[in-house]
């Protein structure tokens, strides 16, 4: 059984069906954890987002990302803050009013420590339109 810490972040990558030499379109979906045991962790994503986006687009991945958290006032890393606000260049860098479409999406819901699959499947038809018909979903 999942202990409380190791449902901080649910990182689910969506890639196609075949890893072949031309590059391929990747969904990115990130569910944060926003209870108060999980501040720091939720700090690290704010801070860290761009570190797990950016390699892949380097290797000219067209990559979409859509984040699922409480929202947060502040790009910048900060332990007490259990939101997230993606900076620039992957969120739009405007907390909270992050996103940057189509690649970025995020989706304002708080998600507790016993709850985030149920959030993931709660909030899906506020975000389906993103991902591509091209890409496999892979959880």
């Amino acid at each position: 059984m999942l202990r409380e810490q190791h449902l901080a972040v649910f990182i689910l990558i969506i890639f196609t069906n075949n890893f072949v030499s031309a590059a391929q379109p990747a969904d990115i979906i990130i569910v944060v954890d926003n209870s108060s045991s999980m501040a720091l962790e939720a700090s690290q994503v704010k801070a860290h987002v761009n570190s797990l986006v950016a390699p892949l687009a380097g290797a000219g991945i067209d990559t979409h990302a859509i984040i699922i958290s409480k929202t947060s006032d502040t790009t910048t890393f900060d332990i007490l803050e259990t939101g997230v606000c993606a900076p620039v260049p992957l969120g739009s860098g405007a907390c909270p009013d992050d996103e940057n479409l189509p690649s970025y999406r995020h989706l304002i819901q708080e998600v507790s420590s016993t709850d985030a699959l149920q959030q993931i499947i709660n909030t899906y038809d506020d975000w389906k339109d993103q991902l591509r018909c091209e890409a496999t979903q892979v959880f």
